[in-house]
């Protein structure tokens, strides 16, 4: 689901701080109704287990989200844990790193196929496409790791 702002405080801030830094934010939605931002300087893999909904703010205004309703295969207590994920796709030069694209992505499909949405910062807004998390085609980034799945390496059988 993609829109413009909501009567959420939460969409606001994280559209305000989307717009002032001139790149995109994710929230997460948890079970037990606390939302968790990157821009409060939370790292991916720290993000507690009870994942509901995942957000991404764009600096256009704009926001695409992926819920329990979005997959078929979240769990029996209605989390998405191992099944969103978010990541981010750079470039590295001599001019340092250049992060080209911010994604999230819910696996909707048993077989690992799942919906994207993906802000470019050379096309300026929000995108979805489908693709598969065991292999994914966007950009040649291949599977998607247990890390990027919010699951830590002793919790995912690593």
């Amino acid at each position: 689901m993609q829109g413009p702002i909501d009567a959420s405080p939460t969409a606001a801030v994280g559209l305000a701080i989307a717009r002032a830094n001139a790149r995109p934010y994710w929230s997460v939605l948890l079970a037990d109704g606390r939302i968790v931002s990157e821009w409060e300087s939370v790292e991916w893999p720290d993000v507690p287990r009870g994942k509901r909904a995942i957000r991404l703010y764009a600096p256009d205004g704009h926001y695409a989200e992926l819920g329990v309703d979005q997959s078929n295969l979240a769990t029996r207590d209605r989390t998405l844990d191992g099944f969103v994920f978010q990541l981010k796709h750079a470039t590295s030069g001599l001019d340092g790193e250049h992060v080209d694209a911010y994604l999230i992505g819910c696996i909707d499909r048993e077989d690992g196929g799942c919906l994207v949405y993906s802000y470019e910062p050379d096309l300026g807004r929000i995108r979805a496409f489908r693709d598969n998390a065991k292999a994914m085609r966007y950009r040649a980034i291949g599977p998607i790791s247990a890390l990027h799945l919010g699951l830590r390496p002793e919790l995912a059988g690593a």
